[in-house]
């Protein structure tokens, strides 16, 4: 159990930094669909090959003492990160995303 909480706690940190050094070197200049793309590809490469190497059986996780009560699963947070790409890439794109996603 130790040993989920340690790679979720990686995943996320290593999602959040991902993203944050997703950028290119002059944001200023770029437009705002490239900067979205390279964010939502960088979560993706990180995102995607830690859902597949999880086993199914601990999708389900979630710490129950201390701070971490009442925390999302590692499948809800997988499923949250998906949803907000979804509703990003639609926003840009000018879409309205379908209601409850």
């Amino acid at each position: 159990m130790q040993k989920i909480i340690v790679f979720l706690s990686a995943l996320f940190t290593a999602v959040s930094c991902g993203a944050a050094t997703a950028q290119p070197p002059d944001t200023a200049r770029a437009p705002l669909g490239q900067i979205v793309d390279l964010w939502v590809t960088k979560t993706e490469q990180i995102v995607v090959p830690a859902a597949d190497a999880l086993p199914e059986r601990a999708y389900g996780f979630t710490p129950s003492a201390g701070e971490f009560a009442g925390v999302r699963s590692f499948a809800e947070q997988v499923k949250h990160l998906a949803a907000a790409n979804y509703q990003l890439a639609a926003r840009v794109l000018g879409e309205e995303p379908p209601a409850g996603r």
